[in-house]
């Protein structure tokens, strides 16, 4: 038998790790976003839009 009794819950809730778990996932996936765009953005910064050919900067 547990020394205080059978009236204390054995998993407690805390608050604070939940939002800082929450605010880590969001934040996670903003910065994954944002890192796809950058990268997509990239890529299209040396390719012709028209002809799909590398341009100048490609080169350089």
């Amino acid at each position: 038998y547990p020394r205080g009794g059978w009236d204390k819950p054995s998993i407690t809730y805390y608050p604070e790790q939940s939002a800082f778990f929450f605010i880590w996932v969001v934040s996670s996936v903003l910065l994954y976003l944002l890192l796809i765009t950058y990268w997509n953005h990239r890529e299209d910064a040396y390719h012709d839009g028209l002809t799909q050919t590398l341009n100048k900067k490609r080169f350089e």
